[in-house]
């Protein structure tokens, strides 16, 4: 059903993922196990929607559909676990590490700017995105500079006919704006941590 402009207005992000997913879920038989109390109840579920509400409401619809055939007891109607309607949550769409302030960290930190010195920056953002560290062993590492290789150079192709006056596939173009939005959003990181350092020097 199509919401009014005043309800849309008025729509909490804990009201978005009640009316997306709780309250569906809950329509189709989901239910906490006997003996929880009203109170733990409700404290489980706003803490759940406050940890999805980065979700787009196409994700959460999907969340939904998992959440309602992934119901544990012998009839598959109770709630799953927080840990793994979280964990799901992450698999089809990794929260922003803007949002992880510890991650985020990690940009703001040397690390980030060695990342943009060494053109590896987009890469090591979509690793730490998906996987919330840094990679670790020497595969691992060659993963990263891999994919940043070959992200420098589909972008430079794509690049280059742009500056010739060529035409690129739409999927390049579309591609090299993704690319150019992940840039923007872990040279933020870099800059503020670069900045705070500033600041720190000069007091």
């Amino acid at each position: 059903m199509a919401m009014t402009e005043e309800q849309t207005t008025i729509e909490t992000k804990r009201d978005r993922v009640r009316r997306l997913l709780i309250t569906p879920a809950q329509d189709r038989g989901m239910r906490f196990r006997k003996g929880t109390s009203d109170e733990d109840q409700r404290k489980h579920l706003d803490r759940l929607c406050d940890e999805l509400a980065y979700l787009s409401d196409r994700t959460l619809d999907a969340l939904r559909e998992w959440v309602t055939t992934h119901g544990e007891g012998s009839e598959r109607t109770f709630w799953p676990t927080h840990t793994s309607i979280v964990s799901t949550a992450e698999a089809y769409e990794p929260r922003p590490l803007e949002e992880t302030p510890g991650v985020a960290g990690w940009f703001r930190s040397r690390a980030g700017e060695a990342a943009l010195a060494e053109n590896r920056l987009i890469a090591e953002f979509l690793w730490w995105e998906r996987k919330k560290r840094p990679p670790l062993s020497a595969h691992e590492r060659k993963l990263v500079a891999d994919r940043a290789a070959s992200i420098a150079s589909e972008r430079a192709r794509t690049e280059d006919k742009l500056n010739r006056g060529v035409a690129p596939l739409q999927p390049d173009l579309e591609q090299l704006e993704y690319w150019k939005s992940i840039e923007a959003r872990a040279l933020s990181l870099v800059r503020d941590g670069a900045a705070a350092r500033s600041e720190g020097e000069a007091a």
